[in-house]
């Protein structure tokens, strides 16, 4: 098989310059094919194949300019198709300002992917140049690996869609994850295709005699896990499937979300700790320092053993906005304000000139959301530590929180996913959301508006989910635990 994908490259490659055009395609198919490595398909042969055919296609370049556009044509195939749906999360008033939108989509977003990616094409090829073909493909993945950290988190600060990620296919490989980082483990999955493209046995055995070990490793992970002074809970995950568009410029939504808040809290059964999750953005009400609505249900929750977990805006004394999350049990009332804000979405640079152009109008009061630095920390009834993260922050490594008390039992994820629209966002952010539990290994609940809601253990295994589209109030019993290895 590995003979006949040689042969396809060098055809097209050897044709001369009559068939460039379909050099660029055929990276750009390339670069498509990667996409169904991520969520929601994990479809890991696809992006193996790709990867393979896109550095013998780098490899059999005659000049640079040509490795520079072959890597320029598969970066824009990969990010028009797996980073599409971001024309979405950028604007409400899409009528509006439908021709940038378009321009966006269609030019700004894969040529911000194909410039990337020349790069790395043209690295590639000059370490061929100056130094052997097996040093670059040796070399290839490191090289990927760089690009990627400059990318998402020099760049752009946009940790979305790593190559490590892919290794989600496999619950028993992703667990290495704990100790390779995102980066270690795209090292592996690079690897792969590139030792066979080496043709040097000593290579392939060496990566395959490791992934065999990663896979062994992560079985022992899975099954020699100790939890430790369990304690059950109820939990109420409120599911909801309110548009973007609605969330603004409609409030019907609001008395539904009221009413169950009123009902949760005045329900007579004491027996059980109960805690109900709002997801971000559904909740009607704002936080000011003058406004009495959350005293007035904390009175409610006295002796009822239960406790709300809400998203909310909040104002502060200094009329900053921030995106807080809320949690209100008989005894206090905590905050966490949320530290890593969506570019463009939550903030934005130049905002007056922004706003001025109408774009992004609904989003943004004032500048936007303010950056908040509390401790990304919470108590339930002054007894078990969880770790709070609105939305976004769900796509960040655990050391980006630098959280002092590291003995935390869960983390509670809300987050509005209607800005994904219809689109595959909704699945690579669900994907990503899961696979940071695994990192953090800490057991994960989630609360979607319009994505996916869904709770896991410590290892990933999801033990209750909702459908894409549903709208329900799900209901599990979670054994909170202090976590030991």
């Amino acid at each position: 098989m590995i003979s006949q994908f040689n042969k396809i490259v060098d055809f097209i490659a050897m044709q001369g310059e009559k068939l460039v055009f379909a050099q660029y395609f055929f990276a750009i198919s390339c670069g498509i094919l990667v996409t169904f490595g991520f969520a929601p398909w994990h479809l890991i042969s696809f992006l193996l194949i790709a990867i393979f055919l896109f550095l013998h296609l780098i490899l059999i370049q005659r000049a640079k300019v040509s490795a520079f556009f072959v890597g320029f044509a598969f970066g824009s195939g990969h990010f028009g198709s797996s980073l599409y749906w971001i024309v979405n999360a950028l604007a409400v008033d899409f009528e509006n300002f439908k021709y940038l939108i378009y321009i966006l989509q269609i030019i700004v977003i894969p040529a911000i992917g194909g410039i990337l990616f020349g790069a790395l094409s043209l690295t590639t090829w000059i370490f061929q140049k100056y130094f052997t073909r097996i040093t670059a493909i040796l070399c290839f993945p490191f090289i990927w690996i760089i690009f990627e950290i400059l990318r998402y988190s020099a760049l752009l600060d946009f940790q979305w869609n790593m190559i490590g990620m892919t290794g989600i296919f496999s619950l028993k490989f992703i667990q290495n994850i704990k100790t390779l980082g995102v980066y270690g483990m795209g090292l592996v999955i690079l690897f792969w295709p590139c030792s066979l493209l080496s043709k040097n046995l000593s290579i392939i055995l060496a990566t395959y005699l490791i992934t065999v070990l990663l896979f062994i490793n992560g079985h022992f992970i899975i099954n020699n896990k100790i939890d430790q002074k369990c304690s059950s809970i109820e939990l109420y995950l409120l599911h909801t499937n309110i548009s973007a568009s609605d969330l603004y410029h409609s409030k019907a939504h609001s008395h539904s979300t009221v009413k169950f808040l009123e009902e949760y809290a005045e329900h007579s059964n004491q027996s059980t700790k109960a805690l109900a999750i709002f997801p971000e953005g559904v909740f009607p009400y704002k936080l000011t320092t003058q406004s009495l609505w959350q005293h007035e249900l904390q009175q409610k929750l006295i002796g009822s053993n239960k406790m709300i977990l809400l998203g909310v805006d909040r104002i502060s004394n200094e009329k900053k906005i921030y995106n807080s999350m809320l949690l209100i049990d008989e005894h206090n009332i905590q905050i966490y304000d949320k530290k890593f804000l969506v570019p463009f979405g939550e903030y934005a640079p130049n905002f007056y000139f922004l706003q001025y152009l109408h774009i992004m109008k609904k989003q943004f009061e004032g500048n936007g959301f303010s950056k908040g630095r509390r401790e990304n920390q919470m108590t339930l009834n002054n007894n078990y530590k969880f770790m709070p993260l609105i939305c976004y922050e769900a796509t960040k490594n655990y050391s980006n929180f630098k959280i002092k008390n590291t003995n935390l039992s869960f983390v509670s994820n809300i987050t509005n996913d209607s800005w994904f629209g219809d689109s595959i966002g909704i699945h690579q952010h669900c994907a990503i959301s899961r696979i940071r539990a695994i990192e953090y290994d800490i057991p994960l609940v989630r609360v979607a508006n319009s994505g996916i809601s869904y709770v896991t253990d410590r290892m990933g295994r999801i033990m209750k989910i909702s459908g894409e589209k549903n709208e329900k109030i799900l209901n599990f019993k979670f054994s909170i635990c202090e976590m030991k290895s």
